[in-house]
């Protein structure tokens, strides 16, 4: 009688929510533009995977601030 609700819980400890395993992931990301000016902007599109939860920021690092 406790046996399926014990394998029930045993399943559901060992295999969680596929919805919580998911992370964020780039999926696209455009080529960079070529900026003449310093200081300049470029435009680039990107595609995210598995985004809709989490909140998304993109910025430049430079090598001096890796």
């Amino acid at each position: 009688m406790y046996l399926p609700k014990v394998l029930f819980l045993f399943f559901h400890l060992l295999h969680p929510n596929e919805a919580q395993q998911r992370r964020p992931t780039i999926s696209y990301i455009t080529q960079p533009e070529i900026v003449t000016d310093i200081g300049g902007d470029a435009r680039m599109k990107c595609s995210i995977h598995y985004a809709q939860e989490y909140p998304v920021i993109w910025i430049k690092l430079d090598d001096v601030d890796r």
